[in-house]
Parts: structure tokens; sequence; C-alpha cells
């Protein structure tokens, strides 16, 4: 007999299941280790008895199912075991009934894609401790400023934005838009878009519009006021050295990602991205990574390029915050002078670090291990 306890496998991919419709099964590492997850996965995939935490017995059968093969090969339910979510969350069976048309799914590659998309994105939330459930979060709406928006840390899925448009022409404005949600941190807001294994074709236009409703959405319902910050998730690093290849081509402006989003924070996914996503989770935590690094008095004031301090005649710069379009804006000021810097980064960002700037640039590594250190236990390690 199966428990059904919070954090386990079984818990979290039913969670996920009855939020995304599917999971993609080549996405599964996100969940934890590989060999264990893919294991049960197939254990659920046969008839078990699954009882709760208090050991109330609440369904016998068999509760997934793979469809599919190669890179568009999902997990989802097995019709009957859609009858185990009301068991789990209030509202949750009514949700997945509504969001999915009663269970049943298209075949079309294009939306089994976006599917996976919104459901990579949703694991790293899970992952990161970021509440993501929207039959337990407050509905969004467009009536009057008010903060909707839970304290803390929320994501909001594309279909809950597009629902929170009243006019069916607003609706229509993020119908094509790559967005797969949106964050709500403390007080700063992040478009979220999963670019998976292949570089998208970013129609600014297309997401200025939704930049737009999401900044009027966030006024309405975080009482926040402007939003400028995307989280760009990927497989790896080398997605985002071919986005930033997209972003110098200045003769496709309309193609730029970075003409939207003046802040674009680059999260592979993977272990490191969740870590790096739940730094992201902590209240004013690019300010506190700069003190970390540099001190509250390393900045003299004025400085004619940007960056996060200037020591012994050196323009210190951070790429810790994974900030694609930071990385781009300063790549020409350090072409000119490229004694003149030191950036730090991550070992995980190094590839791409070093592929876009110049080979004299003096690149320091500080582990993940070392940040999280100081961020959580308020030491510096870097002294």
């Amino acid at each position: 007999m199966i428990a059904l306890r919070p954090g386990s496998h079984t818990h979290n991919l039913i969670t996920i299941l009855s939020v995304t419709g599917e999971f993609p099964v080549r996405s599964l590492p996100l969940l934890g280790n590989p060999r264990v997850v893919r294991l049960q996965v197939h254990k659920l995939e046969s008839a078990q008895s699954y009882r709760t935490e208090d050991g109330e017995k609440v369904f016998r059968g068999k509760l997934l199912q793979l469809s599919g093969k190669g890179a568009g090969k999902t997990v989802r339910f097995f019709r009957p075991g859609v009858e185990i979510l009301p068991h789990l969350y209030d509202g949750a069976y009514e949700y997945y009934m509504n969001a999915y048309d009663g269970h049943r799914f298209s075949g079309e590659a294009i939306r089994i894609d976006r599917h996976h998309r919104v459901a990579e994105a949703v694991a790293m939330m899970m992952r990161a401790g970021i509440e993501f459930r929207p039959y337990l979060l407050p509905s969004l709406q467009k009536a009057e400023r008010q903060r909707i928006v839970a304290e803390g840390c929320t994501f909001y899925l594309a279909r809950s934005l597009k629902n929170a448009s009243a006019v069916t022409e607003e609706i229509n404005k993020t119908m094509f838009s790559r967005i797969v949600g949106a964050a709500f941190f403390h007080n700063e807001v992040y478009a979220v878009y999963n670019t998976r294994n292949a570089l998208m074709k970013w129609v600014g236009r297309s997401e200025y519009k939704v930049l737009l409703d999401l900044t009027e959405l966030s006024r309405m319902n975080a009482l926040i006021e402007n939003v400028n910050s995307a989280i760009l998730f990927g497989k790896d690093y080398d997605i985002a050295i071919r986005s930033i290849a997209v972003m110098e081509k200045k003769e496709q402006l309309h193609f730029r990602f970075n003409s939207v989003y003046s802040h674009i924070h680059f999260i592979p996914l993977d272990e490191f991205g969740i870590r790096f996503l739940k730094l992201m989770t902590l209240p004013d935590w690019k300010s506190r990574l700069r003190e970390v690094m540099f001190g509250v008095d390393c900045s003299s004031g004025y400085l004619p390029v940007d960056c996060d301090a200037y020591l012994n005649d050196t323009y210190m710069f951070s790429h810790l915050d994974g900030d694609l379009t930071r990385l781009v804006n300063i790549m020409d000021p350090i072409e000119a002078e490229p004694w003149r810097y030191e950036v730090f980064c991550f070992p995980e960002q190094l590839s791409l670090v070093r592929s876009v700037l110049s080979k004299e640039v003096r690149i320091k590594l500080i582990s993940m291990d070392d940040v999280e250190q100081a961020l959580l236990e308020g030491d510096d390690a870097y002294e």
C-alpha cells in the first residue's frame, strides 16, 4: 500500500498532474533521483492501493499511464486515477476536469510541448518551495486595486493570467505568447518562460502586449507598479549562449527578448537551477548578493559603467544573478578595457560568461554552497 505523504515522489507527481495535466517523461529527473522516480512511475502504472497519512484508504487501481514516444512521451492520469484528487485537495478535481476538458487531451505535438513547458516550470517552482496550485491560490482580477496575491512567493500559471481578463479582447492578447506563468516574489514580479532545449523565436511585439497585461494585473492584485523582469528556464547554459546570440542581432529588434524585459534571469532545468530559484525567493535577494560579495561601502557613487563595485581601479561585475540582459550590456565596455574588469559567477555559469566576454577578463568563481551559507546564515563568506 502506498502512503500519500506530502513530499513523497507519488504525492508530488499527483500534485503536479492535478495542475498541468501531463508531465514529460524525459524531465522526470526534475522531481528527484532519476532512477527512483522512474521506478516509482513504473510502479504507479499497475494497480496499487493508496492511503492518506492517517491511514484512510482512498483509492485502489492504476493511477498513471504513459502516452506517446520520444521527446513527446508523457505521463498522465489513468482516467479512474483522477478520482484520487478530492482526497488530497479541495477543488483539485474540479479544477483538473475543467482545465483539461474532462480528461481529454489533444495528440498534437504543439499542444503537448506547451503542456510540457508549463509542467517543467511548475516542477521547478515546487522543488523551490513556491506555491503554484491554482485551486489554493486567490484568483486574480481587474475590478479594483487591492492586495490579493498572498505574501511570500507564488506562481500563477498563464491560464490564470488569461482568465483574469474579463474581456475576450484582452484574453486574445496573450493567446500566442510563450509565457508559462508569472512569479510573485515578495515585492517583485517576473514573467516566466521556458525555452526547454530549443531556442525560441521570440516575437517582441506579442510579448510586449503580455508585459502590459501582466503589469496591469500586478497593479490590481499585488500593488506593484512596474514589471520589467523575466525568468527564462532552459535545458542548460548552451541555450543561454544561443539566446544571447539572438539578443545581439540588432537588425532583428522585434525578435530580441531583451527589447521587452530589462532583466532576464536564466535558470537551467536541473538541481543547480532549483537552488538558484530558491535564492530568488529571498527578500531583496539581489541587494543581499551584492552585500555578500562586495560589502555595503564598496561602490563609490557614480560610475561611468554598469558594475557592482569599484576597487583598486577595477570594475567588479557579478553575474551571480544570472541576468542575461545585463551581461549583454557590459560586453562593449569590457571589450574596450578588459583588464579593468573582474567578473564573478558560479562555476555552472562559466561556459556562458567565458563565451561572451574577452579572454583578458578575470573571472572569479563562487560556489553555490558559499553563497547559500552567507545568505542564509548572514555571514560574509568572501572576506
